[in-house]
């Protein structure tokens, strides 16, 4: 079964587990998942900031 995403979402529960667990720079990250660097910082953040 696929995962249902919203028309402005830009990544999908494993892209958001990978970026948690990884210990890559931000340039580095954004480019092996294809996505904005601004994304994985806020994905980061959201991370950093509920701890």
């Amino acid at each position: 079964m696929g995962q249902v995403r919203h028309g402005s979402a830009t990544t999908t529960h494993a892209v958001r587990a990978a970026i948690q667990r990884s210990q890559a720079t931000l340039a580095t990250l954004s480019r092996e998942l294809g996505i904005n660097p601004k994304t994985v910082l806020s994905r980061n953040f959201a991370v950093i900031g509920s701890a």
